[in-house]
């Protein structure tokens, strides 16, 4: 589980997201089993820590 940014700055949008994710992809192995438990948790975690701020949660798992 990591950001995108270094200092998990957030993306600007679904455009900047998808084209960051092309950055980095090349060089992400992907391996299982993979558990979407803890980062919806930390998700939850934000968007209740941040007052109502609208998030999106972009899981990628193999």
């Amino acid at each position: 589980m990591f950001g995108f940014y270094h200092g998990n700055r957030p993306c600007n949008g679904f455009r900047e997201a998808l084209q960051r994710y092309r950055e980095l992809v090349p060089g992400i192995k992907l391996a299982g089993p993979t558990s979407s438990a803890p980062i919806i948790e930390t998700g939850m975690s934000i968007v209740d820590e941040s007052g109502g701020q609208y998030h999106v949660l972009l899981i990628i798992a193999d």
